[in-house]
């Protein structure tokens, strides 16, 4: 790029600025699309307001770390019990009600995202232990454990669960709930 056009490159952007821009832009805004580790800007908000629902049902529920997002495209909060042990929910807020729906749909018995059709299986995560997934709006929720609790309170939130893992109710230490993001 010779200097000339570079600084005629950059006057437009400041007189586009500077002007301010009237009219639609004829260049088509980015796809909204979400990473694996992909956050939307009211993740936190919408966490916290889940936390706030299963305290009013009766759970001492506290926002834990954040995640990467696997199996799901977009990365998930952590809600934890401090009361009881190997049990966790983890929040997955996506952009739209349609894509959340879309990867609902996708989940497979064993609590992986079958890929659309043309793709590769992007990520497939082996679970220790029972995993329920949930969804509501923007939200899919995965409740990792058997607390009947815990349990009752995603079913009063979120509905019956889309899919509930055939794994086993006896865990390992709690840091070992889930295992490798790899493929098997």
């Amino acid at each position: 790029m010779t200097r000339v056009s570079l600084v005629t490159g950059v006057m437009g952007i400041a007189l586009s600025i500077g002007c301010g821009v009237t009219e639609p832009s004829s260049v088509p805004a980015p796809a909204l699309t979400t990473t694996s580790s992909g956050w939307t800007p009211d993740a936190a908000a919408i966490t916290a307001g889940i936390v706030e629902e299963l305290r009013v049902v009766g759970l001492d529920a506290v926002v834990a770390e954040r995640l990467n997002g696997s199996p799901f495209t977009v990365g998930m909060q952590k809600v934890a019990f401090p009361s009881t042990d190997h049990n966790n929910v983890y929040v997955h807020v996506f952009r739209t009600a349609e894509l959340a729906a879309d990867e609902a749909a996708r989940i497979d018995t064993y609590g992986n995202l079958r890929p659309k059709e043309g793709e590769f299986q992007r990520v497939i995560v082996d679970y220790i232990g029972r995993q329920s997934f949930y969804h509501r709006d923007r939200v899919i929720a995965r409740h990792g454990g058997c607390d009947a609790t815990i349990a009752t309170a995603m079913e009063t939130l979120f509905g019956s669960p889309v899919i509930v893992t055939s794994g086993s109710c006896t865990f390992w230490p709690a840091s070992r709930e889930t295992v490798g993001h790899g493929v098997r």
